[in-house]
């Protein structure tokens, strides 16, 4: 590393430049986003939405899918359309079941 005041080099492990003392400024951390996290899970509740509790799951999907609509826009209207079609193909996959089965 290199000291922006006086242009010494020095350990990266270092707090501040042994050269004439300046405070190392460390590059700051970007904040994580949890966008990525957020289009996993409402993929992956729009897929469980068509077989298991469709309200529930549809439901918590198309929330996933507005809070990636917060930085993704088309993205994110995008999978809450697939959640809400689930939702709805699983409540009419359970109603058809359900008659079959009494």
């Amino acid at each position: 590393m290199y000291c922006k005041h006086c242009g010494t080099q020095f350990d990266d492990t270092m707090s501040s430049c042994p050269s004439c003392g300046t405070p190392v400024s460390l590059p700051k951390a970007r904040p994580v986003s949890n966008v990525t996290t957020f289009i996993v899970l409402g993929i992956i509740f729009a897929l469980v939405s068509t077989l298991f509790f469709p309200p529930l799951f549809g439901g918590l999907g198309i929330y996933f899918g507005y809070r990636v609509k917060k930085e993704k826009d088309g993205l994110g209207i995008f999978l809450m359309i697939l959640n809400l079609v689930c939702m709805i193909f699983g409540m009419i996959l359970g109603a058809i079941l359900g008659q079959n089965l009494f």
